[in-house]
């Protein structure tokens, strides 16, 4: 559909490119007295960004007012400030799995019946459980006027569950997302890690000092790094690449679009670079970030394939599936590290005044104690703190084994010198 809408265009513009994405999503809650809700939602949106007279400017909006969009965006061109856009031409293109037929074809009884059968595993006396699935299906088309015509499918399906027990103030949330249908390992896997959070009793006393070794768990790894990502990307990259703080050589991340069947994959970005794995940091050397088209257009560097023109948000650089590699350390081996400290299981990050520094200050209301290698007990009202790059240079143990939280494969940290305060 853009492909036409775009020639027509051209004449008008020096460059354009396009972006449409068709969504059906359909999602179901069921509590404990039983199903609770059925929500469906169906989207068609449309971004289109044009280069005129030295300028750039971009619109979004419904694919029906397509005529609507173009003009917004010939305005937002002529009042931009002076830019470059330089889009790519065609290219072969990689494999990547992004849909999946048994995903697309969940009915609102399948989900239903996938929700309900993770909440009889974790129905308990002294228990409140909300459990949920959801399903998307639809596709992604992308054009520009060198040639650029691409369209794909995509699914992404997830399941959920949020437990209240009567211990605690704190909410065990837990959710796992994929291109593919969740089954009875996904179930399986919730329930797992829910058990586990559960599991232990409530210390009234934490017995810590000011600074602790601490093994956080994939999903709070997932949290902890974050300002890494802040200082990878875009603008930010540019300016302090040659001004990368030392981290352990263990550490190695890699942006992978071409993962299969995990929710950032890809074979192209919205901005029509072909999509490609990047290695962002290698033995604790930062080695690339990514740049979306204009920025990269702007700098004279190398597009990565990481914009994102999405619906009615303006056009931003984003990452897509994250992999840091694995360790030698088995996880059974993981507590016997960290010895006399704490382990992690998930964060609470909240907001700060600038990600990239790596200064954080976040709750941890899923922490256990640590005694000579064996978890006593859960910590209500930790908080922790501290310098993410410091501490990332302080690494006493990366785990053997990875997990995928939804764009994520992350293995477990072991660090040293975290700041603990239990409220």
């Amino acid at each position: 559909m853009i492909g036409p809408l775009l020639i027509d265009l051209a004449p008008r513009v020096t460059h354009a490119d396009a972006a449409r994405v068709l969504d059906d999503t359909l999602s179901v809650t069921v509590d404990g007295d039983g199903p609770a809700g059925a929500t469906a939602d169906e989207s068609d949106t449309l971004q289109v960004r044009i280069a005129a007279a030295g300028r750039v400017g971009w619109a979004g909006g419904a694919t029906a007012a397509a005529a609507d969009v173009i003009r917004a965006a010939l305005r937002s061109a002529e009042s931009s400030d002076a830019a470059v856009l330089l889009p790519p031409a065609p290219a072969p293109l990689p494999t990547v799995v992004t849909r999946s037929p048994a995903a697309s074809s969940l009915s609102a009884r399948d989900l239903l019946g996938l929700a309900g059968g993770l909440m009889d595993r974790l129905q308990r006396r002294g228990r409140r459980v909300e459990v949920w699935a959801e399903r998307s299906a639809g596709s992604v088309e992308v054009a520009n006027t060198r040639g650029v015509s691409v369209s794909y499918e995509v699914t992404l399906a997830g399941i959920g569950a949020a437990v209240r027990d009567d211990r605690t103030r704190a909410l065990c949330r837990v959710h796992l997302a994929q291109v593919g249908a969740p089954g009875l390992s996904e179930v399986e896997s919730i329930v797992r890690e829910t058990e586990f959070r559960l599991g232990f009793p409530v210390l009234e006393d934490g017995r810590l000092g000011p600074a602790a070794r601490v093994w956080f768990r994939p999903r709070a790894v997932r949290a902890l790094v974050a300002p890494l990502l802040a200082r990878l990307a875009g603008q930010t990259w540019i300016e302090g690449r040659h001004q990368w703080p030392t981290l352990d050589r263990r550490l190695t991340l890699i942006d992978d679009p071409l993962a299969d069947g995990r929710p950032a994959s890809r074979p192209i970005s919205d901005d029509g670079v072909v999509a490609r794995r990047v290695t962002l940091i290698e033995a604790g050397v930062a080695r690339a970030g990514i740049l979306d088209l204009r920025l990269a257009s702007s700098t004279r560097l190398p597009a990565t394939g990481h914009g994102q023109q999405r619906g009615y948000a303006a056009p931003k650089v984003g990452f897509s599936n994250l992999v840091m590699l694995p360790g030698p350390t088995p996880v059974d081996q993981l507590a016997a590290e960290v010895g006399d400290g704490l382990l992690v299981a998930d964060l609470a990050p909240g907001s700060a005044p600038n990600p990239a520094a790596g200064v954080f200050r976040v709750e941890a209301p899923w922490t256990y104690l640590v005694e000579k290698g064996q978890v006593v007990g859960r910590l209500d009202g930790a908080v922790l703190s501290g310098d993410v790059f410091a501490l990332l240079n302080r690494v006493v143990a990366v785990g053997a084994e990875q997990d995928w939280i939804g764009s994520w494969r992350l293995p477990s940290l072991v660090l040293d010198g975290v700041v603990v305060a239990v409220r």
